[in-house]
């Protein structure tokens, strides 16, 4: 019950928590210089995060959730904006 809650009141929001893109772009590249870097990304959310880091960082993202709204949202978010998911 609890679960199905939390995920009614975060329906539709670009991320679960405080962040903006341009935070998330400015620790990347605090990051050492990785070409193809692989990530993982774990309990993405809505992805929006997870969206930036494989536009900046052109490497493989390995993501995990366990709501599959969530995981359904990301995969059509990326074709819209990354390609090709992979």
């Amino acid at each position: 019950m609890m679960n199905k809650i939390f995920f009614e009141i975060h329906e539709n929001l670009p991320r679960e928590g405080p962040g903006r893109n341009k935070y998330t772009r400015k620790a990347y590249n605090m990051l050492l210089r990785i070409n193809e870097p692989k990530i993982l990304d774990i309990g993405w959310g809505p992805g929006e995060q997870t969206i930036e880091l494989a536009k900046i960082s052109k490497g493989k993202i390995i993501g995990i959730d366990i709501h599959q709204q969530y995981l359904d949202e990301l995969e059509k978010e990326s074709k819209k904006t990354i390609s090709p998911i992979r």
